[in-house]
């Protein structure tokens, strides 16, 4: 059964749900921020940033942003099943709430009715309180048609795969046997690695602060200050990380501090720096009177930079 209108439920909407860290405002930040980032005004890496100085609870807003863009595709498709008609063009954050429902009811371990009860309470501090009904509906459809919908995923890959046609056409063409799997491991959360700061600790110091505080880590044997957690976690409950003595950075991205000649007196320009994790990088293991200059277009993004940089104690040229 498709949903033909927006039946009127009575909302289960908490008193508390203007706190900024209850359930409700959590999906509708989630939910605005999906939606600035799906039209471009704004970046994942961004909406992290504000995360972070408005002293936001981030686990919970990490995981719904994400994981509803990781898998907008599919989230889309089942919202366009679920519907007789499309939403206005203009109910942009709506859509990116009902999706952040979708991805809940899916994808965390999230009790169904908190998922969809929380989710109908978002859509009044979204201000669309007449949609509330809409979300309700479309979310128990969901519920019950789930089984209809999976098998539907099969006929439809941009859906079973959540990647955009282009892409899967070009994986297809470049590496038929590999495709899938690189599909598939496009959807897996990425893994939290860590970058530890030299100035201020040790690879050997640093692996016993995570050990003593319980936490589950793995050294890489190729990339002596990267340290990969067994799970994720907020920045808050690394041991020493309001201290400097460590940062949060992809392995990956600490190869350009490896690649770079870093020569005494070396002078270099980090273009699009922001939020600074390579800018760090580089002076953490910059020989003395070495100098960085890092620039970014987005001073929202600079601020975030020279944050970062005061709190591993370091100092570039910002611009």
């Amino acid at each position: 059964m498709l949903v033909t209108g927006w039946p009127h439920i009575r909302s289960s909407m908490p008193a508390s749900s203007h706190r900024p860290d209850s359930g409700p405002q959590l999906r509708a930040r989630a939910a605005r921020d999906v939606a600035d980032i799906v039209t471009g005004r704004s970046s994942l890496s961004a909406a992290y940033a504000r995360w972070a100085r408005a002293d936001q609870p981030t686990a919970l807003l990490r995981a719904l942003v994400a994981g509803t863009l990781r898998w907008h595709y599919r989230l889309q498709w089942q919202l366009e099943q679920l519907l007789e008609k499309p939403l206005a063009q203009k109910e942009i954050e709506l859509a990116a709430l009902i999706r952040v429902g979708l991805f809940q009811l899916q994808f965390m371990r999230i009790p169904a009715h908190a998922a969809v009860d929380e989710t109908v309470a978002a859509a009044r501090i979204l201000r669309r309180h007449h949609a509330r009904g809409l979300v309700n509906a479309v979310l128990r459809s969901f519920q019950r048609r789930r089984g209809e919908l999976d098998k539907q995923l099969e006929n439809n890959d941009v859906a079973r795969l959540s990647h955009p046609a282009w892409l899967i056409a070009a994986l297809r063409a470049d590496w038929p046997e590999a495709a899938e799997a690189i599909l598939a491991a496009g959807n897996e959360p990425p893994p939290l690695w860590l970058r530890v700061n030299s100035q201020r600790s040790s690879p050997e110091q640093y692996a016993q602060s995570l050990a003593e505080a319980g936490i589950g880590f793995t050294r890489d044997v190729e990339q002596p200050l990267a340290i990969r957690l067994e799970a994720a976690m907020s920045a808050a409950r690394l041991p020493g990380f309001a201290a400097g003595e460590v940062s949060i950075q992809d392995r990956n991205a600490q190869l350009a501090a490896e690649y770079i000649d870093l020569a005494p007196a070396c002078r270099i320009l980090d273009a699009c720096a922001a939020p600074g994790g390579k800018t760090a990088a580089l002076l953490e293991q910059m020989p003395d009177a070495g100098e960085v200059v890092a620039l970014d277009r987005s001073q929202v993004r600079l601020t975030t930079l020279r944050e970062n940089l005061s709190r591993l104690g370091l100092s570039a040229t910002v611009i």
